[in-house]
């Protein structure tokens, strides 16, 4: 058994890497959760930080050396995986994520994951070092909206960032777009 007598919230696998990501939580006290980096093969882990909160939505960028997360229904925290306190914040509506192929933005289906909802680009701002304890800056940005604001049940950006699919409600048809 992997892990044992340990309690994990999240989990996203770094395909670039070959370790994982993943968002623990003590199970016999209400303690912050942790960021945490998980390699299976030798059955390792490894600190990476303990966060604010804990909401939801934890992806690993295309290159995987930063991590996305909702720690609350308004703020994604950005966390450099190699340098853990790089940090930023930026404050924009709950939904679900996926990256730009750059890394310089987050595509953002805001709203319940269960759910339909519109499309915005969120501009990502530089990381920065922060000292333990401190808080980081939140960064205020105008969410940009894509496909004149329609709603869709589910979307996801192709590996190479150059593609959008999305799947409009109450049908199956995905639609494929090209990405700027």
């Amino acid at each position: 058994m992997l892990f044992p007598g340990r309690v994990f919230s999240a989990f996203a696998w770094n395909e670039k890497r070959d370790i994982a990501i993943a968002v623990e939580r003590s199970p016999e006290t209400t303690l912050h959760p942790r960021l945490v980096q998980l390699d299976p093969a030798k059955n390792e882990s490894h600190d990476l930080g303990t966060l604010d909160g804990y909401a939801g939505g934890l992806t690993i960028s295309p290159s995987g050396k930063e991590v996305a997360y909702w720690i609350d229904s308004e703020q994604i925290e950005l966390r450099d995986i190699d340098g853990p306190n790089r940090v930023a914040r930026v404050r924009v509506a709950l939904g679900t994520l996926a990256w730009s192929g750059d890394e310089k933005r987050l595509l953002v289906k805001r709203g319940g994951a269960a759910r339909s909802g519109d499309l915005v680009w969120v501009a990502l701002p530089a990381l920065a070092t922060i000292a333990a304890g401190a808080v980081p800056q939140i960064s205020e940005v105008l969410p940009q909206s894509i496909l004149h604001g329609l709603e869709f049940r589910q979307f996801d950006i192709s590996p190479d960032g150059k593609l959008l699919g999305v799947v409009e409600p109450g049908r199956r048809n995905l639609l494929v777009y090209a990405l700027p």
